[in-house]
């Protein structure tokens, strides 16, 4: 998920999150009422439905040679003044308050099969494997091994994602995903995760959400490298990482085996809209929810996913007009599965900030609970032609009533969409544990 907040969606506040929270972080479910799938086969026939949560190693362990390691420590306080107040007041940082997932991958699998899960899907940190350039540190691999280990002796089958955000400082230090010479270096980095891995693990993600890398570390200034207004540059990392994901699809399917992989990416799928419509009185909501639903890429990886083709274009202030930077044909991306990343549909108010339309229910993170936009986005994905995954979805809230209320609204909407024929197989929660929330 995109906004910068410590904690909140996680499913179990159990005993892997015994460090001290974050000033903010809100109470999680208990295993025992939270996390009631009603089904285990795909209305379709196809195989097990895959009911399980999403982790992200960095949010939930940190790791010295991490960009965003580098960034909280140089610059962090900075654009997180929360972080700087919770110092001045006794708190903890991120860096200290972790739940540690890294030492207590046990723990959390354990809490996992609790719930009932027989999914996890996890990131593989490029900064851990390969921590400087060129240099695999085996005890890294081994702790994955074990950690992989750990999930299928309790029945439960990884999904692992190669790029979820968070990549070297090294590989900052290059360029990262602005220089189309860096993709190799991604490419490399896939395949040998695949041979170092790909006997315990057969489900991969090259990226999740390159939408909300280039928007936030290169519109917004958030993620790293913290570059504001960089309209270009935001559109050439993006058009990297889509190729990247190409040209390691393919590389792995060239593997000794590799046709056994099933190789997918994860988007945010984020339509925008404004409410109330007050005509010329809210023209600037209007324009600024085509803005953001724009930056992270609602109709432009719609139209990459289907075609290939690549329109980076700005909206402009006139209702429908905007303005290309540059186009690319690059052909159909290959894929053999697609994550949706689904939260809500956000609404802007008149004064640009969160809010909802009078029936819905606002998340702690100013985002509207939304049953009806599930259905929607994952009909509008089975055009792509592959089976679907809902890889993250989730509240951060301290209402447990609400998060249920999400919980089973949302599923409600995912078995509508499958008894009407989209190929759905399987589901993520985001989050298991409370944890920095970018």
């Amino acid at each position: 998920m995109l906004q910068a907040q410590p904690g909140g969606n996680g499913l179990s506040n159990g005993s892997s999150s015994a460090a001290p929270a974050l000033a903010g972080s809100s109470t999680a479910l208990r295993p025992s009422s939270s996390f009631d799938i009603p089904i285990l086969q795909n209305s379709l026939g196809h195989e097990v439905f895959v009911k399980g949560v999403g982790t992200h190693m960095w949010q939930s362990s940190g790791d010295e040679s991490s960009n965003w390691t580098h960034i909280l420590k140089s610059w962090g306080l900075l654009n997180y003044p929360r972080f700087l107040m919770a110092r001045l007041f006794g708190g903890l940082t991120v860096l200290e308050s972790c739940p540690n997932s890294w030492d207590r991958y046990e723990e959390d699998a354990s809490l996992s099969a609790s719930l009932g899960c027989n999914g996890f899907r996890l990131s593989l940190e490029w900064s851990r494997i390969e921590p400087r350039r060129g240099h695999i540190d085996q005890a890294a691999v081994q702790r994955y091994r074990d950690i992989f280990g750990s999930l299928l002796r309790r029945g439960m089958t990884p999904n692992a994602t190669l790029h979820h955000f968070t990549h070297p400082q090294w590989f900052d230090e290059l360029g990262g995903f602005t220089k189309a010479e860096n993709i190799p270096l991604f490419v490399k980095f896939a395949v040998k995760a695949v041979e170092l891995f790909g006997d315990q693990c057969q489900l991969w993600a090259t990226f999740n959400e390159p939408t909300s890398s280039s928007t936030m570390g290169f519109i917004f200034g958030a993620y790293p490298p913290g570059q504001m207004l960089g309209l270009q540059t935001a559109g050439e990392a993006l058009l990297n990482m889509l190729r990247a994901h190409t040209a390691a699809y393919r590389a792995i399917k060239a593997l000794p085996g590799g046709e056994r992989h099933k190789i997918g990416l994860t988007h945010m799928i984020i339509p925008f809209s404004h409410w109330p419509d007050l005509g010329p009185l809210t023209a600037h909501s209007r324009f600024a929810a085509r803005w953001l639903t724009f930056w992270w890429g609602y109709d432009l990886m719609h139209e990459y996913l289907q075609s290939g083709r690549f329109a980076w274009c700005v909206p402009s202030l006139d209702a429908d007009g905007s303005s290309c930077k540059f186009v690319a044909e690059d052909g159909k991306p290959p894929m053999d599965w697609f994550g949706v990343n689904f939260y809500s549909r956000p609404v802007l108010s008149p004064f640009l900030t969160p809010g909802r339309k009078p029936w819905q229910v606002l998340s702690d993170l100013g985002y509207p609970i939304d049953p009806e936009g599930m259905h929607e986005v994952l009909v509008r994905c089975s055009v792509y032609g592959v089976p679907l995954y809902v890889t993250e979805t989730g509240v951060s809230i301290n209402s447990q009533r609400h998060r249920q209320y999400m919980i089973d609204s949302y599923v409600k909407e995912i078995l509508r969409a499958m008894a009407e024929g989209v190929d759905v197989r399987g589901l993520y929660y985001w989050t298991l544990l409370d944890n920095f929330e970018w």
